[in-house]
């Protein structure tokens, strides 16, 4: 239920603000019903300056050097680096981040296997990813923890399935992604939904731990009493 409550939360704070009482238009998009009428509909394209994927490329396995990433190290909002990762060689990852990606600050989006997963990278350095994950540089102008959190939403997950299921590889394309439908409000706007959404995604994230620890306990209870 509380997973449930995050993804409603995510959805209506980046599709409806966070007033009630402002007028709202048609958005043109059946998914996404009314927004605000001072807010833009448009593609993902028009607020991109970069996208890339990972490396279409087989390299060899080594002992020891640099890790090759893949959708299944990006969860709950993070980049996750284990002991256990599959290692290249530092000429081949060389070769695989030689144009500079990902960067700081860029949007990391899995489209293989799981896909619709995301974080924002947070490394000083590139570090290297098969073509199961996308990079999204926006533009300067874009609050880039609110578009996180819209691709979070029900709306631009529902956007990402559709397109899947038309593809043949069990996955989605970069154009697939970018010609998804986002919205865009002001940007002092932007900030403001970001943060309420932060704050109350931590707010629930305690609750959850909470919940996890009770749940822990009285498994162990049970245990015990049989």
């Amino acid at each position: 239920l509380l997973e449930q409550k995050r993804s409603a939360l995510i959805t209506k704070a980046v599709t409806k603000g966070l007033k009630t009482n402002v007028p709202m238009k048609d958005s043109g998009i059946k998914e996404l019903g009314e927004i605000p009428s001072h807010w833009t509909v448009c593609q993902f394209r028009r607020i991109i300056s970069r996208v890339k994927d990972g490396t279409h490329g087989t390299f060899p396995r080594v002992g020891s050097g640099k890790p090759l990433l893949s959708a299944k190290n990006i969860f709950n909002d993070q980049l996750v680096i284990s002991d256990n990762e599959s290692m290249i060689s530092n000429e081949s990852h060389d070769i695989i981040v030689a144009n500079g990606f990902p960067k700081k600050g860029d949007l990391l989006l899995t489209i293989v296997g799981s896909i619709g997963r995301s974080t924002i990278y947070e490394m000083d350095y590139p570090l290297s990813f098969q073509r199961s994950v996308l990079f999204l540089r926006l533009e300067d102008n874009i609050d880039t923890k609110f578009i996180k959190y819209f691709m979070d939403s029900k709306i631009f997950q529902h956007q990402l399935t559709m397109k899947s299921k038309v593809s043949a590889q069990g996955g989605v394309y970069q154009n697939d992604v970018i010609s998804c439908y986002i919205v865009i409000p002001p940007k002092g706007e932007e900030k403001a939904i970001s943060d309420f959404i932060h704050k109350r995604l931590m707010e629930l994230d305690q609750l959850s731990s909470h919940i996890d620890e009770k749940i822990a306990n009285l498994i162990e209870y049970r245990t015990t009493l049989i």
